[in-house]
């Protein structure tokens, strides 16, 4: 028996569908003409598949979004890195003519912090102590400061230029003589470059120009005086982040 025109063109549409949904997973493949819950449960099926792959993505988005803040490369001069340096000297000093020496230990450490790329706002100390056969002294001085360094990238050689103050006290013990007080405000430019050693460690050198005032108390007498310095001074800086 030959088939009827209805069930030919049945056949010919399920034909085509199969055709064309072949290699499809089932929720994927055309519905058949007639199918309309199918075509309903279909769509369902794909919205069940989009859900899970979204949610599926959210973990590995998380992930990523916690990851690619600690991946970002830092380097020594970056915002939120911390500065560690300083300068120290160390001298004898030799008076032929009256035959007398004076030994000197000054220390001059450096604490900043980095609050832009290339910009750090700095605390300087000061320590520094005489000792010779006259009498000894002592200095103690803190002062904030800034210091700003040219290239904003890693680099073996990173010009700088820096400003700070100090404010310092010293106190005079001289041998057979009144104890006296001197107080100074100095501040201080310079101009210079760090040379990395490694990723967070640099020798620094600078050209430097200073200028103190400064007044003394002996025996309840006050006196008041300036004075300037310039010169190169070296040290050492270690950035941590």
């Amino acid at each position: 028996m030959k088939p009827t025109g209805r069930g030919r063109r049945y056949s010919q549409d399920q034909h085509t569908q199969t055709a064309q949904g072949r290699g499809l997973p089932s929720a994927l493949r055309p519905c058949s003409f007639y199918g309309v819950v199918r075509q309903r449960y279909t769509l369902h099926q794909l919205r069940a598949y989009a859900m899970r792959l979204r949610l599926a993505a959210c973990p590995g988005l998380a992930l990523l979004c916690v990851a690619l803040p600690c991946q970002a490369q830092h380097y020594a001069t970056d915002r939120g890195v911390w500065l560690l340096g300083g300068t120290a000297r160390i001298s004898n000093a030799r008076d032929i003519g009256n035959d007398a020496n004076t030994f000197v230990i000054d220390l001059n450490p450096k604490l900043g912090y980095f609050l832009t790329p290339g910009l750090a706002l700095t605390a300087n100390l000061e320590y520094a102590h005489f000792s010779s056969d006259a009498g000894s002294s002592s200095v103690y001085g803190v002062g904030p400061g800034l210091t700003y360094y040219i290239r904003h990238r890693q680099t073996m050689l990173n010009p700088f230029l820096s400003a700070r103050t100090l404010y310092t006290h010293q106190r005079f013990h001289p041998d057979g003589a009144p104890t006296s007080t001197e107080n100074s405000f100095t501040w201080l430019v310079s101009g210079g470059a760090a040379v990395f050693l490694a990723r967070n460690v640099a020798i620094t050198g600078e050209l430097f120009y200073s200028h103190d005032h400064f007044s003394t108390d002996v025996s309840g007498t006050a006196q008041s005086n300036s004075a300037e310095e310039y010169g190169t001074q070296f040290g050492v800086a270690v950035y941590v982040f």
